[in-house]
């Protein structure tokens, strides 16, 4: 008899566990498309933002920008990662590519911030750009192997100069 009980106990543990575990797999109180959230009721979706509704005061999920989408400024893309408003578009700033619906990622030369990642091969976020490792020369917007006898402070102003 008493080991039907410590059966009976460990079970139900066994229970109550298993249901805690599969309600902390779920997000809590997250709020779908078109709900009212707020600073304690987050989005579900992570292509959801919380945003001020056309009713004063009341928040509800809505879509992120994404490239493609209409716009009239740039503000209108800050969802998406390297993006402006150009002829009415969402599109990825130049020296960046699309990388997803919602982001732009840097190619060589263009602004990047501190170790974020490049999209080109062999290429580091290098003083905000992105630039081509150690034993790697840019030609044709890829990192090739080879070594430079240059001095990035050269590269800059051979690229100054062509800019002119």
């Amino acid at each position: 008899m008493p080991r039907q009980i410590a059966v009976i106990i460990l079970a139900g543990i066994a229970l109550i566990l298993g249901v805690n575990a599969a309600q902390a797999e779920l997000p809590a109180n997250c709020v779908k498309f078109g709900g009212t959230c707020d600073m304690y009721r987050r989005c579900c979706d992570e292509n959801l933002k919380c945003d001020q509704s056309n009713t004063v005061g009341r928040y509800e999920c809505k879509e992120k920008a994404k490239l493609g989408d209409s716009c009239r400024e740039t503000f209108h893309c800050i969802d998406i990662v390297h993006s402006i408003c150009s002829k009415n578009e969402c599109v990825c700033r130049q020296n960046n590519v699309k990388v997803s619906d919602y982001a732009c990622a840097p190619i060589l030369n263009g602004y990047c911030w501190k170790n974020e990642t490049c999209v080109t091969e062999n290429s580091l976020c290098i003083d905000n750009e992105c630039q081509c490792r150690d034993g790697f020369l840019a030609e044709a917007n890829e990192c090739l192997p080879g070594e430079s006898h240059l001095t990035l402070q050269d590269i800059r102003v051979i690229n100054l100069c062509l800019q002119l």
